[in-house]
């Protein structure tokens, strides 16, 4: 154990009551044992920290257990725990996945071998549904994703996130040089993959699958409640990106800040004038104006939505 290197395993956590049973024991089954866990309750309202806490107690783990003092969500829960993180290799992993037994051995083997310039490993995974049950379908034909793994590149990145967080085990020392997560977005895992490569590192993709992603209604991604600000990370992580000059990578982002802020409109974000405004500014076109002037005269989507149907109804 002590040639092997150490790998931080972090998982934030909040209201998961119904599924941080699995995610823990699919840890405490890891066949690789040098391993510390970090868990930090994001202020939970269910009884997500009891359940954890008793679990830690029976099964005599000596893992870490903090509660933050009030609801900081995902990206600055990450931060601290990566902050507390001694591992040369880090895994987070959310409250409601599970990893498969092998997954850290596999990858830290990997990793050994593997030029230094790799700074992140990831792998194909299996969905499960919200009872643990595996699904037939495909992640990556979920998202849309169609391309060759094996040779993924920054492009690709820009346009989707391919990389399932719960598979990826990464370089401490690489998010350390990046200063961590950025506190402002909700996507902080998608923002951190494309640092990784904006700095010059290289990805690595494994077709073994290691881990189990649960598709339920109640996750963060599809909680109508965080729409707003879910379109709010996907705007500012493309407006970081505008400085770009490669044609090909400030095209796609440019299309990315449109379409987010087009739905900002949508979602009826009070920012989304200033949005769009900006949008307009970098790139002038009838669309973005179409809209800019809707916004500018105080419409809301489901005004229009509401005229447009009844003229619908009226030509019926």
């Amino acid at each position: 154990m002590s040639n092997s290197p150490l790998v931080t395993i972090g998982v934030p956590v909040f209201n998961a009551e119904k599924y941080i049973i699995q995610t823990l024991e699919s840890i405490y089954f890891q066949t690789y044992k040098h391993i510390e866990i970090i868990i930090v309750d994001d202020c939970s309202t269910d009884n997500s920290f009891n359940i954890i806490s008793e679990w830690i107690k029976s099964s005599g783990c000596n893992w870490l257990l903090l509660k933050n003092k009030e609801n900081l969500g995902v990206t600055k829960t990450s931060n601290i725990i990566f902050n507390l993180a001694n591992g040369v290799y880090f895994q987070k992993i959310d409250a409601d996945d599970i990893m498969k037994s092998s997954k850290i051995d596999r990858q830290v083997q990997l990793f050994e071998k593997l030029d230094k310039g790799i700074a992140l490993i990831f792998s194909n995974l299996a969905l499960v549904d919200q009872n643990g049950s595996l699904t037939r379908e495909n992640y990556f034909e979920r998202i849309g994703y169609s391309n060759d793994l094996s040779t993924s590149n920054y492009t690709d990145l820009l346009k989707s996130n391919f990389i399932p967080s719960v598979t990826v085990l990464t370089r401490s020392e690489v998010i350390r040089k990046l200063n961590g997560f950025d506190n402002e977005l909700m996507y902080e895992d998608w923002d951190m993959w494309l640092r990784i490569m904006e700095a010059g590192f290289g990805i690595y993709y494994d077709k073994e699958v290691t881990a189990y992603y649960r598709i339920h209604n109640e996750s963060m991604m599809l909680n109508v409640k965080n729409k707003i600000e879910l379109n709010n990370t996907l705007y500012k992580m493309f407006k970081n990106r505008i400085l770009i000059n490669n044609k090909i990578h400030k095209d796609v982002v440019i299309e990315k800040i449109k379409n987010a802020a087009i739905y900002s409109f949508v979602l009826n974000d009070p920012d989304a004038l200033i949005k769009i405004k900006y949008t307009l500014m970098i790139n002038w076109n009838l669309k973005i104006l179409f809209y800019y002037c809707l916004a500018l005269m105080g419409f809301k989507h489901q005004v229009l939505k509401n005229l447009f149907t009844l003229n619908k109804f009226k030509k019926l």
